[in-house]
């Protein structure tokens, strides 16, 4: 390229310039000679430093991209397992939570069932006192009436007494009453 640019007439009228080497990066778009411009459609040199810079740089380039795959993927990797990990931790969290609620129902439950037995208990405890009373009491009205009962035909039989005594002739002969007893 040089040499066809060395031939041609216009450089004559140009001022002198140093040749200026071609950048390590593909961005050389807007180099600074305006022979080189004028010249490079002619003779594709945009073309021939991207392909020098791509078999430069081509190693580079892949190698990062792979090493970017590769950080992408176990990144992906990593999450996933981070995900499962937390599901995990949250379905083992539940069931530890069910089986606590379930203790707690079945703790409660045994808790009522002993306070029903000790409340039947009781009651039951109680029942047996109240018809030990009651039998009591019954015993004790039956004495009473007994009692009663004796004291009356006591009473009755000494009225009785009282009544013949009071009621019979001084010199005759004594009758021979019947009273009744009463039971």
């Amino acid at each position: 390229m040089v040499q066809a640019i060395s031939k041609n007439p216009v450089l004559t009228i140009l001022p002198e310039s140093g040749a200026l080497p071609l950048p390590k990066n593909p961005w050389y778009l807007s180099l600074p000679t305006k022979a080189l411009e004028s010249q490079g459609g002619k003779f594709g040199y945009r073309n021939e430093a991207a392909y020098w810079w791509w078999q430069a740089w081509r190693t580079s380039i892949i190698s990062c991209f792979a090493l970017l795959v590769i950080f992408i993927g176990a990144l992906q990797c990593w999450r996933q397992w981070r995900r499962d990990t937390q599901q995990r931790v949250a379905t083992m969290a539940r069931q530890d939570i069910a089986r606590i609620e379930q203790e707690k129902s079945r703790h409660i439950q045994e808790k009522q069932a002993k306070a029903d037995a000790e409340h039947q208990a009781k009651l039951a405890h109680e029942a047996a006192i109240a018809d030990q009373q009651r039998v009591v009491m019954e015993n004790l009205a039956k004495q009473q009436k007994e009692q009663v009962a004796a004291k009356l035909a006591a009473e009755q039989a000494e009225v009785a007494k009282l009544l013949a005594s009071a009621f019979m002739p001084s010199g005759s002969k004594q009758r021979k009453t019947h009273v009744p007893s009463s039971k």
